[in-house]
C-alpha cells in the first residue's frame, strides 16, 4: 500500500485494491480497498476492480509487485497509437535477492516483459505490469475466470486476435518479488505449467516448445561444470533448473480449473 500510494496521480487516476484474501484487511483497513466476490480468485478479482473503474485504461499489478512512482507518466511516453490494446511495462527483480530461490528467479529474468513480447507464438504481457485499454478489454470480455494460470497470455492473445495490437514501455517499471523458497518456486512453475496445456487447448495455433531433454542435459552439465569452475552458485542455479523441468511435466498432468465451487461463484458478465 505504501508503494501504490507512492505513484504519481494526476486528476481522473484511481486506485482500487482487489483483496481477495481469506481475512479481507485490505478492504477492512484501507479506503482504496475492496472485498471480491470469489476468495483466491486472482482473474475474478481483476475482473470485479476493472467493472468498479471508470478510466479509459486499466493498469494491473500484483500484491508482491512495487512500483515505482512514474509509472502512469512512463506508460504514456510515446502516446499509445488508437490500435494499441495493451502497453507490457517492465517487470525487474526486488532488491538484490535475499536467497537462492529469488536470485534463481532474476538471474533467469522470469518475469521479463521483454521476454514475453519475444513469446515465438503471440507477443503477450504479465498482469504483474500491465496496462489494457478498456474499450479492448472489454470486447474480447476480461479475464477468464476458474482458471489457475494462462489468463495473462490468453487476455494478450485474445486482444490479438481481435486485431488490437500490444507494445513494450521498459521504462514504466515494477519491482517484483520473487518466490523466496524452492519450494514455492516449484509450485509456481507447476501452476504455470498446467496454465500452458489449457492454452495449448484454448489457442489451437499454440504450441509449447518442451525441449526439456536438451534443458535437463544442460542442467545436469551445469551442476557438474559451474562448481568445479569455482561457481558453485550457478551450478545449484542448473539444480534448481533441473528440479523446474521436472515439475513442468508433472504440472501439465494437473488440471487448470480451479473447484467446482469456486468457479460456480465466478460466472458473472463483466459490468
Amino acid at each position: 500500500m505504501q508503494a501504490l500510494r507512492a505513484l504519481a496521480l494526476r486528476e481522473g487516476d484511481e486506485l482500487l485494491v482487489a483483496d481477495n484474501t481469506d481475512d479481507r484487511v485490505l478492504a477492512a483497513e484501507h479506503r482504496e480497498g475492496f472485498a471480491t466476490l470469489a476468495k483466491r480468485q486472482p482473474y475474478s478479482a481483476r475482473n470485479e476492480a476493472a467493472a468498479r473503474a471508470t478510466a479509459d485504461w486499466l493498469l494491473f499489478t500484483d500484491a508482491d509487485c512495487r512500483p515505482q512512482p512514474d509509472l502512469l507518466d512512463a506508460y504514456f511516453e510515446p502516446p499509445p497509437g488508437e490500435r494499441v490494446g495493451a502497453l507490457a511495462g517492465e517487470i525487474v527483480a526486488a532488491g538484490e535477492g535475499r536467497t537462492l530461490a529469488q536470485r534463481y528467479g532474476a538471474d533467469r529474468r522470469l518475469l521479463s516483459s521483454e521476454l514475453f513480447l519475444a513469446h515465438p507464438y503471440k507477443p503477450m504481457g504479465v498482469t504483474a505490469n500491465l496496462l489494457v485499454r478498456r474499450a479492448a478489454f472489454e470486447a474480447v470480455g476480461g479475464f477468464a475466470e476458474g482458471i489457475r494460470s494462462g489468463g495473462d497470455a490468453d487476455l494478450c492473445w485474445r486482444l490479438q486476435e481481435a486485431g488490437w495490437a500490444i507494445e513494450h514501455r521498459p521504462r514504466a517499471i515494477v519491482a517484483h518479488e520473487h518466490r523466496a523458497t524452492v519450494r514455492a518456486l516449484l509450485r509456481q512453475a507447476a501452476r504455470t505449467a498446467a496454465g500452458t496445456r489449457w492454452l495449448e487447448a484454448r489457442h489451437p495455433g499454440f504450441h509449447a516448445t518442451a525441449g526439456s531433454a536438451a534443458r535437463a542435459a544442460r542442467a545436469v552439465a551445469g551442476m557438474v561444470g559451474w562448481p568445479l569452475r569455482g561457481r558453485p552458485e550457478r551450478g545449484a542455479f542448473k539444480a534448481i533448473e533441473l528440479l523446474v523441468i521436472a515439475t513442468e511435466h508433472a504440472g501439465r498432468l494437473a488440471g487448470n480449473r480451479r473447484g467446482r465451487a469456486d468457479a460456480l461463484e465466478t460466472k458473472r458478465p463483466l459490468r
